[in-house]
């Protein structure tokens, strides 16, 4: 994935002059580096290193996604939970 950034969307650090590519990110760009850290298709080294951020920032990143997959995949209220040969399926 290859980051791209306006001129309007450089953020710097207040009375300095360092670029914050994190800060940078469109959701869109934090989710595709969300995916490839989950993914492992890349080390998150490689990762922060490729796109200019930290190996926190990615983690946090990570972090996101795996909690709005545990609530998109979560049993909704009413739902039937069926336990059959020790699968265990929500109908």
């Amino acid at each position: 994935m290859v980051s791209h950034y306006s001129a309007s969307a450089i953020h710097t650090h207040p009375g300095s002059d360092v670029f914050c590519a994190a800060k940078a990110m469109q959701p869109r760009q934090r989710e595709g580096l969300a995916l490839q850290a989950l993914t492992g298709t890349e080390s998150i080294r490689g990762l922060a290193a490729q796109h200019a951020v930290s190996r926190k920032f990615i983690y946090q990143q990570v972090d996101t996604a795996k909690a709005a997959l545990q609530e998109a995949f979560a049993p909704k209220s009413g739902d039937t939970i069926l336990v059959i040969e020790g699968r265990r399926g929500v109908w």
